[in-house]
């Protein structure tokens, strides 16, 4: 049966480690330290994270605690700068982050040091020599510290302390005017008002146009025309959307009614839920309750979505360590049952509830 309800929380490798924590709002030095992260992968050509490998948790404790390695180029300053994780070390203006860019030797021979989590220097003034404080890193090899963790889930996560081998630099330096490409293309999103562009990279959330998807001629959903398709969010679920940057994800998970009475009956659980839109609701709920730590939910509402019996709510908790709101639709269709889920950060509840209350209200049979 399709009846489970854990999905993941997706966290792009581009956000700031005080989005991640949500200790306070997001501001524009949070955009700083994306369009930090994005340099430091133009310039090296590669991805900062592995996100085939790496958990949701993993990448979040990453982000958290370890800064990103050094590109040994001339833009390591104004890259560790941009991508600091304290907030009073970090860039605060857009302008002066233009500037060390257009001039990134000022940034490395002022008196400005960049500091590890941990407090360790990684460069300091120029009368000073660098100090890095694992001597492995004096070799072209940077090596992320051993950590271990537990996951919410009690599951003990253990990265087994590999080294993260930086290339021999071919890539970052072999033609110096690739990468002033690259540092052009950084610069015209800054001095063109840049934060706003980067920010609405890919589709735009302005306005309320929407974009119909229809499944296997089953069904069909109207959606927000900014989501795209995506995977990994839910492996049960027949329709995957999101909006990683702005954190909006939806989903749709439907199943006959058939299989559901066959998962009740294989789990004599008859006497326990009936197979009707109350029972498959409740079902499903006792499991995504056990998933989320529930802070709040809200009452029930029956309703009919479409001329078909449904039930509306929406949860706000905390699953993988992250403050969520959800808003759910459990649907009763002729054959079929649905449940539709859109989710986003805590932080971002009114700013798309209108927009996902839509989402469950639009679901047809086809």
């Amino acid at each position: 049966t399709q009846t489970s309800t854990s999905q993941q929380m997706g966290t792009p490798m581009y956000m700031s480690p005080e989005q991640v924590n949500e200790t306070k709002s997001v501001t524009a030095q949070s955009d700083i330290y994306s369009l930090g992260v994005v340099l430091w992968q133009m310039v090296m050509g590669q991805k900062p994270y592995d996100t085939k490998t790496l958990s949701n948790f993993e990448l979040q404790l990453k982000i958290v605690q370890e800064p990103l390695a050094l590109t040994q180029t001339i833009w390591d300053s104004c890259i560790q700068k941009a991508t600091h994780k304290n907030l009073e070390s970090r860039y605060t203006s857009t302008h002066v982050f233009l500037n060390d860019l257009q001039n990134p030797e000022s940034i490395k021979n002022d008196k400005t040091t960049i500091e590890k989590n941990d407090g360790k220097t990684i460069f300091e003034n120029k009368e000073e020599s660098t100090i890095i404080e694992n001597k492995k890193a004096q070799n072209s090899n940077t090596e992320i510290p051993q950590s271990e963790v537990k996951a919410t889930n009690k599951t003990k996560v253990k990265e087994e302390g590999t080294t993260q081998n930086l290339p021999e630099n071919s890539n970052a330096t072999s033609s110096k005017s690739k990468l002033w490409v690259v540092i052009s293309v950084i610069i015209i999103i800054l001095g063109i008002g840049g934060l706003l562009i980067f920010k609405n990279l890919g589709p735009s959330l302005a306005g309320d146009e929407q974009q119909t998807v229809t499944i296997e001629n089953k069904y069909s959903v109207a959606i927000p025309s900014f989501l795209t398709k995506a995977s990994g969010l839910n492996d049960d679920a027949s329709l995957q959307y999101q909006h990683a940057w702005k954190e909006f994800y939806v989903i749709v998970i439907d199943e006959s009614k058939a299989e559901m009475h066959k998962a009740l009956v294989d789990n004599n659980l008859t006497e326990t839920y009936t197979n009707d839109i109350k029972g498959y609701s409740e079902l499903l709920m006792n499991g995504f309750e056990k998933a989320i730590s529930v802070s709040h939910k809200s009452e029930i509402i029956d309703t009919t979505i479409n001329n078909m019996p449904a039930r509306l709510l929406t949860v706000s908790g905390r699953i993988e360590g992250i403050d969520a709101y959800y808003s759910l639709a459990f649907i009763q269709g002729k054959e079929r049952y649905y449940q539709i889920m859109a989710w986003t950060l805590s932080n971002k509840e009114y700013e798309y509830k209108d927009k996902m209350n839509r989402i469950m209200y639009s679901l047809k049979e086809l």
